[in-house]
């Protein structure tokens, strides 16, 4: 009851990510799930500069606005392809790890708004 109860809330948006997980943590020591326990406090806690990072914290791609002159044109807020950059810097920009807990990225979310991201 409780794990269909989680489901519904999450797919409904009834709550944050971050109280979804709490939720589970629970369902997960529940379940004595050590491994699920650990991903879960890790997520929500924040990774280590040691811990290794699931493939979906690394390579978010990155959207860069650039607002100048172009040739004789003046742009405001045109995306900018990565292949401008020289190649450390976009390595950088492309590859930036995340490894703050879900609350910080729920926060950094809302302020850029949903739309930021899609």
């Amino acid at each position: 009851m409780a794990k269909s109860q989680l489901s519904k809330d999450l797919a409904t948006n009834k709550i944050s990510l971050e109280e979804g997980l709490q939720r589970l943590m629970v369902i997960s020591c529940e379940l004595n799930n050590e491994e699920l326990t650990n991903w879960l406090m890790r997520e929500l806690g924040g990774y280590s500069s040691k811990a290794e990072l699931p493939d979906y914290r690394k390579n978010i791609g990155s959207n860069l606005i650039y607002s100048g002159l172009n040739g004789s044109f003046q742009v405001t807020n045109v995306t900018l392809p990565n292949h401008y950059l020289p190649e450390k810097i976009r390595e950088a920009v492309v590859q930036t790890p995340f490894r703050t807990s879900i609350r910080e990225i729920e926060k950094f979310w809302k302020k850029m708004g949903k739309s930021a991201w899609i």
